[in-house]
């Protein structure tokens, strides 16, 4: 339970801030800098008037800055932040994990980090988003154990462009489902989400790769430490860089849809 420096449980701990459209996320403040309190538009009687409606209200006089930032402000952020994770993934991967090892898993959650530094202010249980990834990461690197278990008369050599390009279909897959299965607990339409986390490594790893079918791939053992580390670098660093451009778009249609609990709240 989050609580301010007073040791107060913060009001909205436990609940999704509401979408942007009939009040604002952060408090309004008049021209003296006195925060004002918020107005309601919802008539009295509803499910929200007695409790959720006061925890809202006592979130907005706090001042809490969650909510922000959004539209290209948050498409632009996420986009640096999702790159950057997959850049230093990459650079990790190159550096300290050998070819064909499962170990270059233990890398991949680094861009979740990044991501919930910023969805921790538009939902608030984002920790999630953490744990999904983590187990979205054991899933791939589950298939990839499977993938390279799998033989040779099959799918040819360990390092053939068969496995890797599958392995790639397996990352995209798993973690599209794990941080779909997070945001459909507070919005509708986060389906779209599974091809705008999972497209760049299906378009720009795995299909190119599947073009070698059961041969090596270029990059292999062989290859000196430099290139090794910039090939992983540049490759996973555009994969972030795609991965940020289509699911910061998402994101940012997405925390301005309406709440599912809101929708409860307007049947009753």
């Amino acid at each position: 339970m989050a609580s301010d420096t007073s040791g107060k449980e913060t009001p909205w701990e436990g609940r999704v801030v509401p979408a942007n459209r009939d009040r604002p996320f952060g408090a309004a403040k008049d021209v003296a800098g006195a925060v004002r309190k918020p107005t309601g538009d919802r008539g009295k009687g509803s499910a929200r008037d007695n409790g959720d409606d006061e925890r809202q209200r006592a979130y907005l006089e706090e001042d809490t800055p969650a909510g922000y930032p959004r539209g290209g402000t948050l498409w632009a952020w996420w986009g640096v932040a999702t790159t950057l994770g997959w850049t230093l993934a990459g650079l990790c991967i190159g550096l300290l994990v050998t070819e064909g090892n499962a170990l270059q898993y233990a890398f991949l959650p680094l861009p979740a980090i990044g991501q919930w530094l910023i969805l921790r202010r538009h939902f608030v249980r984002a920790g999630m988003w953490l744990v999904a990834n983590v187990a979205a990461t054991l899933v791939a690197a589950l298939a990839y154990v499977v993938l390279l278990a799998l033989p040779e008369s099959l799918l040819g050599p360990v390092d053939s462009g068969m496995r890797q390009g599958l392995s790639g279909v397996a990352d995209g897959l798993a973690l599209g489902m794990a941080q779909w299965w997070v945001l459909r607990g507070s919005v509708r339409g986060a389906e779209r989400w599974i091809f705008a986390a999972g497209a760049p490594l299906w378009l720009f790893f795995a299909l190119p790769v599947l073009g070698f079918g059961t041969e090596s791939v270029p990059l292999g053992p062989t290859v000196d430490m430099a290139t090794r580390v910039l090939g992983f670098t540049t490759t996973l660093g555009t994969v972030g860089i795609l991965s940020g451009a289509l699911t910061g778009g998402v994101l940012a249609w997405l925390v301005d849809q309406p709440r599912l609990w809101e929708e409860v709240d307007d049947e009753e």
